[in-house]
């Protein structure tokens, strides 16, 4: 296999969903932001396939009371204040993948990590799961505009 990949010189990864599996923690998350404000939590759309979006549209999903726009944006924020500083962190990172990473790094190989993540939550799962084999990552809000 190494063979093959000989002719790349750099590595893009994403965080969720190819390194790690942070939906429970995202869950956990969630939950908690909507019982800050007793917000009804839609059981039906309450899952792991909710996540990917982006984070309002989360929130509008999973809520009974989608239309209200202020609500949103409260769970939306208190959301990142707890996810962002939760040190109990459920995510998990995939089967192999660490040694793949080192695998990789080993052989030469730059690796990089863009996600969708902010820097704060992205910073502490780097260091939570010992992943300094980047030569850097690219989050949500390390750069200005979209």
């Amino acid at each position: 296999m190494l063979n093959r990949l000989e002719r790349f010189e750099n590595f893009i990864f994403d965080m969720d969903g190819t390194i790690i599996d942070s939906s429970e923690e995202v869950l956990l998350c969630l939950k908690k932001a909507c019982g800050f404000h007793n917000a009804e939590i839609n059981a039906n759309n309450f899952s792991p396939d909710v996540i990917g979006p982006p984070l309002w549209d989360i929130v509008q999903a999973i809520i009974v009371d989608c239309e209200n726009q202020d609500l949103i944006d409260k769970i939306t924020a208190d959301f990142r204040k707890i996810y962002d500083n939760d040190e109990n962190d459920k995510s998990e990172m995939y089967e192999n993948t660490y040694r793949w990473l080192v695998f990789l790094k080993n052989s030469g190989k730059k690796l990089f990590l863009a996600t969708n993540k902010p820097t704060t939550p992205t910073k502490r799962l780097l260091k939570k799961f010992d992943l300094d084999m980047f030569e850097d990552f690219y989050t949500i809000d390390k750069y200005e505009g979209k």
